[in-house]
């Protein structure tokens, strides 16, 4: 459950700055936005990630979206007096959904979404200690992911 929950976290994000042009509502139909995704959470340990992402609307409402992310932490555990491993945990996330616009002024954009993707895992166990190490550890996995996301954009100029 934390590993979806975070995934969700990720996967939503709520800021990403834009230029638009002098009009009633900061997005419409045939805007194409591109920018940096900063994510409210991350997955696992990791405290945030990073992203980029696009929005094409189709129309003033609906929108299509695809984006890509990244979030890695790494940290350390004592194996008695020996030493301890460092491990580090690295996750990369493709994602593409829809989105709806349900309020808008000329320089608030809010909008929900839904997106469907698939999350790249890895981890890596570093022995730091005397000796060798008493055993090693490394994996990758991946699968699909669903996410529901809460986004906000704020335009800093008309």
């Amino acid at each position: 459950m934390k590993r979806i929950l975070g995934a969700c976290l990720l996967v939503s994000s709520l800021f990403l700055a834009n230029v638009a042009t002098a009009r009633e509502t900061a997005v419409d139909k045939d805007d194409l936005m591109v920018g940096l995704r900063v994510p409210l959470g991350g997955v696992g340990g990791a405290s945030f990630g990073v992203g980029v992402g696009a929005e094409k609307l189709i129309t003033d409402k609906i929108g299509v979206t695809a984006a890509g992310y990244w979030s890695g932490y790494s940290e350390t555990l004592p194996v008695g007096a020996l030493g301890s491993y460092e491990y580090s945990y690295t996750n990369i996330l493709l994602t593409a959904g829809g989105a709806y616009h349900f309020y808008g002024t000329k320089s608030l954009d809010l909008s929900g979404g839904i997106a469907l993707g698939y999350d790249v895992a890895s981890s890596s166990a570093t022995w730091k200690g005397t000796g060798n190490a008493p055993a090693s550890a490394g994996a990758s996995s991946g699968g699909f992911i669903w996410s529901a996301t809460a986004n906000g954009r704020y335009f800093f100029t008309d």
